[in-house]
């Protein structure tokens, strides 16, 4: 059985062919997929009146709750948040995080394509990830193509880019300063 009710919402002005109104999940889609394994007939649920803007910021809560967040999708609901008028300073105060953590895995919205690809398959460590990704989005497909040896399908455990390839790669954008001419 469910232990904790499922949260839904009337979708306004939407009823069924039996004239019953249409409920939107809002949270516990998980447990509700779940139920449905199971063939349950009925699901337990709480139903909540809910703005979109309401409804859109407890299905994010309710996901960033979780104990296996992916940080990606960390960044991209913390990006939705922030474009709801909330500020970093109020997303850590609320999930209980650093400021610093906000802002590293909002900048994680900034990866191209193939270095999100690398991530997701454990190709590129989270560290590296949040480096590059406060590069320009040229110079981050510079990397990845460099490193193509790394993210190919056929890649193996013996290639992964590490950290120290990454704050290499980095660092050929820096000036040294042992060159500066303020040393000579």
């Amino acid at each position: 059985g469910l232990l904790q009710p499922i949260t839904v919402r009337p979708i306004a002005d939407v009823v069924n062919q039996n004239n019953e109104p249409v409920y939107e999940i809002v949270c516990c889609a998980r447990r509700f997929k779940a139920m449905q394994l199971i063939e349950a007939e009925s699901v337990p649920s709480i139903i909540r009146d809910m703005t979109d803007a309401e409804a859109l910021d407890a299905m994010i809560v309710e996901n960033l709750q979780r104990k296996d967040v992916d940080p990606l999708e960390e960044a991209e609901a913390f990006r939705l948040l922030l474009d709801q008028g909330q500020t970093v300073a109020d997303l850590a105060l609320r999930f209980g995080k650093s400021e610093r953590y906000v802002r590293d895995r909002c900048k994680l919205n900034d990866l191209v394509p193939e270095l999100r690809e690398a991530f997701h398959q454990n190709k590129l460590p989270l560290s590296g990830a949040i480096m590059l990704a406060r590069l320009p989005q040229e110079r981050q497909a510079e990397f990845a193509d460099d490193n193509s040896f790394a993210m190919d399908a056929d890649w193996d455990d013996t290639d992964n880019v590490s950290i120290s390839d990454v704050k290499d790669y980095i660092s050929e954008d820096l000036p040294r300063l042992d060159n500066a001419a303020f040393l000579s």
